[in-house]
């Protein structure tokens, strides 16, 4: 349990879920998924159980991961390949393909003002736009068990899984 002090309340096996998964080596690549205004890149980490007993063609729950304003840093991506390791696919898309050249990283003291900029020029119909095409991109790939597709987010991220949490 989270909680750390032995003293788990928790019901069932609910809280020990990831916990109980033995951490398994990770695939990352980008992706362009198709999007209405172009493509959305996005950080793909995946399980790679090499060889691990029944797991050729497995479907695996999903996250759609979005980042805080600076996009994939190496923490947000560090924290994406731990998810992988656990036993779920994670894509993570960029927020300002719209306007930032694709593969855009920004750094947290040298670009903040800018982050803070592009930040302020998203338009809710294009961020339910992009988070559409990239849940629905999600949905379908093959190794993703699309009954289990879930949503996270940091910050300005944070926002837009809220708003992707209500997606039919």
């Amino acid at each position: 349990c989270t909680r750390g002090d032995g003293q788990c309340e928790c019901e069932g096996d609910a809280h020990g879920l990831m916990l109980s998964v033995r951490p398994m080596h990770v695939h990352t690549a980008f992706v362009d998924v198709a999007g209405k205004a172009g493509p959305i890149r996005t950080l793909i980490a995946k399980p790679a159980p090499d060889g691990l007993a029944g797991s050729a063609g497995k479907r695996w729950p999903a996250v759609v991961a979005w980042s805080d304003i600076f996009q994939h840093t190496e923490p947000h991506v560090r924290i994406c390949r731990r998810l992988a390791s656990r036993g779920f696919v994670v894509a993570s898309p960029e927020l300002y393909g719209r306007f930032e050249p694709l593969g855009s990283v920004l750094d947290f003291e040298r670009d903040r003002d800018r982050a803070v900029k592009d930040s302020d020029k998203m338009q809710l119909d294009w961020i339910d736009e992009d988070t559409a095409s990239v849940v629905d991109a999600v949905e379908h790939r093959a190794d993703v068990d699309h009954a289990r597709v879930g949503a996270l987010g940091w910050c300005f991220g944070g926002h837009v899984a809220f708003r992707a949490a209500s997606l039919p």
